[in-house]
């Protein structure tokens, strides 16, 4: 965790909200695409099963993980319960920009499962699934997140947001591209779809 946003903030340090990295255990506001991939260990799995909506929460408890539902902010879990919030990244790009000024423009989600003309080009589902055990001490009605800078009088979630820094090893992300996304195959975590999986 840091007040460090790599990609809107390089190199300033401190100069931004807080946030939670997960992957690479040495991202920082120095953090570039090359030391993603060279340094740091990793301590992420990858599932992109999960539906097109942009962001939502839910509770899960009981042994077979049965839930009350989706909502978009954060819910009243109770003890023992695991919070669940899902980021899920868009799917459709223009084709031309690898950037834009807003770091989003660039990108879309898919409408009625296929890309909007002005973003034609599907590429694979990027999702945060993050868990969080609620404990006796917790008061899951106060939560809310760094960037929740709105009405405090709203429930806490609605800024839930994410980024991605592009650092797979080529070879794995060629193996997952030409197996599982063009084959529309659905990998699941950890699995390149030629018989091996990321360990």
């Amino acid at each position: 965790m840091g007040f460090d946003d790599p990609i809107v903030f390089p190199g300033q340090p401190g100069k931004s909200h807080l946030h939670t990295f997960f992957g690479n255990t040495l991202t920082d506001a120095f953090s570039t695409v090359d030391s993603i991939a060279k340094t740091g260990n990793s301590k992420a799995t990858s599932d992109a099963t999960a539906s097109a909506s942009a962001i939502r929460y839910k509770c899960i408890h009981g042994p077979n993980d049965a839930n009350y539902g989706y909502i978009n902010s954060i819910p009243k879990c109770k003890t023992g319960e695991i919070l669940v919030q899902e980021v899920f990244f868009p799917q459709c790009w223009d084709g031309k920009n690898l950037d834009s000024a807003n770091h989003m423009s660039h990108m879309a989600y898919p409408s009625g499962g296929s890309c909007p003309a002005t973003h034609p080009v599907g590429v694979p589902e990027i999702t945060f699934n993050i868990e969080f055990l609620v404990g006796a001490n917790d008061d899951l009605g106060r939560w809310r997140l760094s960037s929740d800078n709105y009405d405090k009088s709203l429930p806490g979630g609605f800024s839930s947001h994410g980024d991605w820094f592009y650092g797979w090893d080529p070879k794995v992300a060629d193996a997952f591209t030409i197996n599982c996304n063009r084959t529309k195959r659905n990998c699941h975590s950890h699995l390149l779809g030629d018989g091996r999986y990321i360990d």
